[in-house]
Formats: C-alpha cells, sequence, structure tokens
C-alpha cells in the first residue's frame, strides 16, 4: 500500500509552511517534504509516500532530491487532481489518499482504499514532529502538555459508506 498525497492542498492546512508557500514555492515543499520525512521516521512500519503538486519543476536541484521512501511527482500539463485520478486507477489502486478538495475524493473514491482529509493527517504529521523533535520548551515538558488523541462519537457506529451500502441492500 503506498500514501498519495494531493501537496499544495495539504500545505494550505500546516500554517507555518502555509505562509512560506506565499513567498516561496520551492521552500514550501521543501518544509512539507522535510515535515512528511521527519513523520516517516517516527514511524516503523510506514508506507511509501507520493507528493503530487501543480505545475512543473522548474529545475534540477541535487541537495533537494526528497529522501528515501518519499517521492514528488508534478502534474505537467495537467491539474494534479486529473493526475492523481490517474495514478489511483492505475499504480496507485487501493492505497491511501490525502486531499480535502470535494471533486477529487469523489471522484478517486472507488479506486482507494482510504480517504484522509489533510488536516487529519496535517494533525497527524505535527503530533509526531511534536513527540519526536522536542518542539517544546524546558519550562513546559512534554507530559504536561494535553495531547488528546481520543476519539468521538459512537464506536459501534458503521461508517457511513457501509450505512449507505445496507440501504442500498435493503432496498434490493
Amino acid at each position: 500500500m503506498k500514501i498519495l498525497i494531493d501537496g499544495y492542498n495539504l500545505i494550505h492546512t500546516i500554517p507555518l509552511i502555509a505562509e512560506e508557500l506565499d513567498r516561496d514555492l520551492e521552500s514550501s515543499r521543501n518544509s512539507l517534504v522535510r515535515l512528511l520525512n521527519t513523520y516517516r521516521s517516527s514511524k516503523k512500519d510506514i508506507y511509501p509516500i507520493t507528493i503530487v503538486f501543480d505545475g512543473q519543476k522548474e529545475h534540477f536541484d541535487k541537495r533537494n532530491t526528497p529522501p528515501r521512501g518519499i517521492s514528488i511527482t508534478f502534474s505537467r500539463g495537467e491539474t494534479a487532481d486529473e493526475l492523481i485520478v490517474k495514478m489511483v486507477k492505475n499504480e496507485y489502486k487501493g492505497s491511501i489518499l490525502v486531499t480535502s478538495d470535494k471533486e477529487l475524493r469523489k471522484n478517486a473514491e472507488p479506486y482507494v482504499n482510504t480517504l484522509f482529509y489533510s488536516e487529519q493527517f496535517a494533525d497527524r504529521i505535527l503530533l509526531s514532529t511534536l513527540i519526536t523533535e522536542e518542539h517544546y520548551s524546558e519550562e513546559t515538558p512534554l507530559h504536561n502538555q494535553k495531547i488528546d488523541t481520543k476519539k468521538k462519537g459512537n464506536p459501534r457506529k458503521l461508517s457511513k459508506r457501509e450505512r449507505h451500502r445496507n440501504k442500498f441492500l435493503r432496498k434490493l
């Protein structure tokens, strides 16, 4: 299984990187890659990550090659959403897709295993970064900070997709 990320969609959900986006595209993309690399290193069995960005790479810089397990794809001559749909129909079928774009989610849903909202994935990345990289000060140790990972809602309730499927099957 692989993780496929709508790059600029995810960047806009991370405030520090989104601020960089207005000044320098390359810098914000590199910040996202560094953050994802930190996330990958904090997990033991993480899937390969592919980030898809709109546009094309202006120039190749060996210093900015992505780390192992992370690949970057640019959509040349088409939108990133169109490229992502093509990718999930072919080599990324059954993968995990990270995007908050409603149209992309609708078009890719039949082909992916799991859909993550960018906000949810950004929270996971930032939480793992907080834990692994000691972004906290000495005055406020980590055990005094409140990190709420408790899920809300009825744990026995079927997912929306399963409820919809059951509703359809009852009509047959």
